[in-house]
């Protein structure tokens, strides 16, 4: 299929031209010409600078002119004639000429003569000064050097400064004396029942209802989202006196956050409240009882947490009687709900005391045995507030 394509189009003939022994001919003949062309250019040019080497000793040349110059270009002249005969030789088809170049070679390759004392006193002048120009040039480095240096320095001083002014403006933004976290109230019968998150609407109705039997306060801290699923519930709570408080927009571990990301927790809660609960009574919240729970109590030691919450306009609170830790964690993995409950009861009947902030959650376990939990509080003599009553010192 190839050949008949490559005959019509007379590619094949010509192909067989270029590879004939003709051709071969031609093409070496014409690197044979162009190699001897070269070569005689060549030959002509170191002529010339041997012609005008002998006449600079007639004054036709500078006296200062370079001999040493002279005799490298003419070694570099003889280099490219032997290589040029390298190549003619290795052809077989022309007779290398050796003599003319042996002789050139032969004659180059003496040492140049010894310059003049005129040259010689050139040649120490122009030492010296190189020696000065290097001096000049060293001691110009050594100024750049150390004005690059001063810069440096200067810089780094601008640095601390700015940085020691960083600091002083934090300073200054944190107040004088931050709140620590309240873990109980004062040395009073009374305890707070607090609950925690809000996730379970059926649990909070419940608690909602046992709470208005028992005619008892309570303080809610509502995560802000939750807040946004349910409000008629928390509207209802709101209604029938108890405290609904700061529990950050997205229950966040706030320690591992940013001051920014942290403020954005915290203040994120407003916004659900405005909507769910209405500014007025987020005005009334963080006048009368601006209360902040951090979640897992995470940063409840951490000034720099404290600080932000209160910047933010919060007090925070803690606890210092609770159930997820010391009861339902332990036993839930081989306890049936009752008898976790059961053990909720008499774990917070039995250690609460005065000023007592109980935390408590919307789970099965905490609030199966709620009404139990009031009642037996009651019997011990301790009235049941929220939390604003509980630390007030009046």
């Amino acid at each position: 299929m190839l050949k008949p394509i490559l005959h019509k189009t007379n590619l094949f003939e010509k192909y067989n031209k270029l590879v004939t022994e003709e051709g071969k001919k031609i093409f070496k003949r014409t690197v044979y010409t162009l190699s001897i062309c070269t070569a005689a250019i060549i030959f002509i040019w170191y002529c010339g600078i041997v012609s005008l080497t002998s006449q600079s000793s007639k004054g036709f040349l500078p006296e200062n002119f370079n001999n040493a110059f002279l005799f490298q270009a003419a070694n570099d002249t003889v280099t490219l004639l032997s290589k040029t005969e390298a190549i003619v030789a290795d052809e077989g088809d022309l007779a290398a000429d050796k003599t003319k170049p042996a002789a050139a070679e032969n004659s180059l390759r003496t040492p140049p003569p010894q310059p003049e004392a005129s040259n010689i006193a050139d040649i120490e002048e122009n030492k010296n000064n190189e020696k000065s120009n290097n001096k000049m040039n060293k001691k110009d480095a050594e100024k750049t050097d150390i004005k690059t240096n001063v810069k440096a320095d200067a810089k780094k001083v601008v640095k601390k400064d700015d940085k020691k002014a960083v600091k002083e403006n934090k300073q200054e933004k944190k107040p004088s004396s931050v709140q620590k976290t309240i873990y109980a109230g004062a040395n009073r019968p009374n305890v707070a029942l607090t609950f925690d998150d809000g996730y379970n609407k059926k649990t909070v109705i419940k608690v909602l209802d046992t709470l208005k039997k028992n005619n008892v306060k309570a303080t809610f801290f509502i995560i802000g989202s939750v807040l946004d699923d349910y409000p008629e519930v928390w509207k209802r709570a709101v209604a029938e006196g108890h405290q609904i408080c700061n529990h950050t927009a997205y229950h966040k571990t706030l320690t591992s956050l940013s001051d920014e990301q942290v403020k954005n927790e915290i203040m994120g809660w407003e916004t659900y409240v405005k909507k769910v609960l209405g500014e007025e009574y987020l005005n009334r919240m963080k006048k009368e009882f601006p209360y902040l729970r951090l979640p897992g109590g995470g940063g409840a030691k951490s000034n720099r947490i404290l600080t932000i919450a209160q910047n933010c306009g919060y007090m925070v609170i803690g606890w210092n009687l609770e159930t997820y830790a010391s009861v339902i964690s332990p036993m839930r993995n081989n306890h049936t709900v009752t008898e976790i409950a059961d053990r909720i009861q008499q774990h917070v009947v039995n250690r609460c005391s005065s000023g007592s902030i109980i935390l408590l959650h919307f789970n099965e376990y905490d609030i199966a045995n709620i009404d139990g939990i009031i009642t037996g509080i009651k019997k011990r003599g301790y009235g049941l507030q929220t939390v604003t009553q509980v630390i007030s010192k009046n």
